[in-house]
């Protein structure tokens, strides 16, 4: 009998231990709407970029960009938005051609595609850049969140960033979903 809890135990606690840590983040539009949720590692660093309040509101209105950032404090960027300038990604290559003229020199293209993540429609761009004269690797997702509605997931960092923090990426592009 005590060996059997103790095993019991012992299982408990391996699969407590072997599961993933993370946070979730739940995207609202300004009226509160929920858009899109998110799954962090524990540990990441999110910061909100809010819009000014309006004038005679107290309540700061939902942030504009959710920036995240490692733990370890690695050169990288991840941001998440929704888009109001697009609303089908279908219209993908077109936003992020008026992105990239912003924020990147030396933009090279490497690798497109579209795919079905979590029941949305999306299409990802991923290639290499110059940010203010040093080399970055870049990535953006844009994926449908709502019959109008895109949100956009982009990658900016230096090459041996994506290479530290592949599976942390790849999981939180994974957790991404419809917050129904």
């Amino acid at each position: 009998m005590k060996t059997s809890i103790a095993s019991m135990l012992l299982a408990m606690v391996v699969l407590c231990m072997s599961q993933a840590h993370a946070h979730t983040f739940i995207y609202n539009l300004e009226d509160g709407t929920p858009v899109f949720r998110v799954n962090f590692p524990d540990g990441w660093r999110l910061d909100l970029d809010f819009d000014p309040p309006d004038e005679g509101t107290d309540a700061p209105p939902p942030p504009r960009v959710v920036e995240a950032i490692p733990k370890d404090g690695a050169r990288l960027w991840l941001g998440m938005w929704v888009i109001t300038e697009i609303q089908d990604v279908n219209d993908a290559r077109d936003y992020f051609e008026s992105l990239e003229q912003f924020l990147f020199s030396d933009v090279k293209t490497e690798e497109t595609g579209d795919d079905d993540l979590n029941g949305m429609p999306s299409r990802s761009f991923r290639g290499t850049a110059k940010k203010e004269n040093e080399p970055v690797e870049w990535a953006i997702l844009l994926f449908k969140t709502g019959p109008e509605t895109v949100s956009a997931l982009m990658y900016i960092g230096v090459p041996e960033a994506w290479r530290q923090h592949s599976e942390e990426l790849t999981a939180i592009v994974d957790s991404l979903s419809l917050a129904d």
